[in-house]
């Protein structure tokens, strides 16, 4: 199996670890790309937590929004097949 499907199975169940890997890499990519330029180190670390917790914040509701349209979406297509189902029985 791909390591790719592996992983994208895994986060599907798993949403909080995804969301938590999502955290940690902006976070170490904002932080590395401030502490390259030779910032001051206190004031990297305070924009670097508040413009990755924003950025954060906005994915996270994102996927979370698209997991609930997705499941709504499924449950509307398994309600659609039982009822084509059973008008086909009688």
């Amino acid at each position: 199996m791909n390591p790719i499907t592996i992983m994208s199975r895994f986060f599907e169940k798993h949403p909080n670890a995804y969301y938590s890997l999502i955290v940690v890499i902006l976070l170490a990519m904002n932080i590395f790309s401030r502490w390259r330029n030779g910032d001051d180190w206190m004031d990297n670390w305070l924009f670097s937590v508040l413009s990755t917790a924003i950025l954060s914040v906005g994915l996270i509701y994102g996927d979370k929004q698209r997991r609930k349209k997705q499941a709504e979406r499924q449950e509307r297509e398994r309600r659609l097949r039982e009822k084509e189902q059973a008008e086909e029985q009688e």
